[in-house]
């Protein structure tokens, strides 16, 4: 198992040293953001570098001196990106009862910001604001009881009471 980890990592570290080596380091930047924003893998390099991911393949291997991948009939399966939902904190300023999109920013080499995409958002239910205000009234209740109940003792020591 662990010699095809090593293997794995070798490989990725020569693809995308060639990457970096053949076409610098500003095509490997956008490659990321595409990748990033969504696109499929095929589609980024695509876009990035003009070849699909066996163009890749091809071109990384040729490369290396390694012989060409064997061709195969089936497709191979790409992963699906999956959304990950931005949270909003909340604030004391008002509720305006819509979503709102979070800028996302976008790589070092200076575009503009995107935007997340939204989902909605509601108030929290009424019993568990309730809830957590009468909580807190309880702590503060009993911290104060404490509090109060360390001062009295302390009077008491210094007034010869130690009853």
């Amino acid at each position: 198992m662990a010699s095809k980890a090593d293997l794995s990592y070798a490989q990725s570290f020569s693809l995308t040293n060639f990457l970096i080596q053949t076409y610098g380091r500003e095509k490997m930047t956008a490659l990321l953001v595409a990748l990033r924003d969504g696109m499929t893998a095929d589609d980024a390099l695509q876009q990035t570098y003009g070849f699909d991911i066996d163009g890749l393949e091809d071109a990384w291997r040729e490369s290396i001196g390694a012989k060409p991948r064997p061709v195969s009939a089936q497709p191979t399966a790409q992963p699906t990106p999956t959304f990950v939902p931005t949270i909003v904190p909340i604030s004391g300023g008002s509720y305006t009862g819509q979503a709102v999109g979070t800028p996302i920013p976008t790589s070092s080499l200076g575009g503009q910001p995107t935007e997340a995409p939204t989902a909605q958002r509601g108030r929290p239910p009424i019993w568990l604001t309730l809830t957590l205000l009468a909580f807190c009234c309880l702590l503060l209740l009993v911290v104060g009881v404490l509090v109060l109940g360390f001062i009295v003792r302390s009077q008491n020591k210094k007034g010869g009471k130690n009853g």
